[in-house]
């Protein structure tokens, strides 16, 4: 059966990437190589990883992030802060925390879910918290806390996002990284209709 590794994300744009990858450098500069930074290309902020799909069954996909954009409302996230998953003290990825103040994110994502679920796709069980990732700790790299040098940077430049579509991307796992592909984009608050703008 052949398929494709498939998520669902709205993409930073191109000013908000040329703020993060300013970011990127100044954290390169104080934590070193410890972390593979983020190509600029791939800077996003995941509503639904969905893993490997059946080719036959993308075109369900399509339609329940369709349906979902359909019903939903453009809106702005800000940012709030520089973090780490799991913590600082720990960190395994440095991610620019972002603010969804009017909540219509964190809705998207909840509806989405939804929506997937009824196609077999299990539940993500963690809260959503929209971020976009910026770099991943490299295997077996001894890292000491980085809450100092993550709040030492000034965030002042970095551009909101606009939220206006939702896309599907195919991932291409190399040695180098993984690489994205728009597979499809879906403006939200357009009526929902049979035509899905695929790439």
């Amino acid at each position: 059966m052949q398929v494709m590794r498939l998520f669902v994300a709205i993409p930073a744009d191109e000013r908000l990437r040329r703020s993060l990858v300013a970011i990127q450098g100044e954290l390169r500069r104080t934590l070193g190589e410890q972390f593979r930074w983020e190509r600029p290309s791939n800077l996003h902020v995941t509503l639904k990883f969905l893993g490997d799909v059946a080719v036959d069954g993308i075109q369900d996909v399509f339609r329940a992030a369709r349906a979902v954009a359909s019903a939903s409302g453009s809106t702005v996230l800000t940012p709030r802060c520089l973090d780490a998953f799991p913590s600082p003290a720990r960190p395994r990825v440095l991610v620019l925390s972002l603010d969804d103040a009017a909540g219509v994110v964190a809705d998207l994502a909840r509806r989405l879910e939804e929506a997937l679920a009824e196609l077999g796709f299990a539940p993500e069980r963690r809260r959503f918290r929209p971020h976009i990732t910026l770099g991943r700790a490299r295997r077996n790299a001894r890292i000491e806390d980085v809450g100092p040098d993550l709040a030492a940077v000034d965030l002042s430049a970095v551009r909101d996002l606009y939220v206006d579509a939702v896309t599907v991307y195919q991932s291409d796992l190399s040695p180098s990284g993984a690489e994205y592909t728009v597979l499809a984009e879906e403006a939200l608050g357009e009526p929902e209709d049979e035509t899905f703008e695929e790439m």
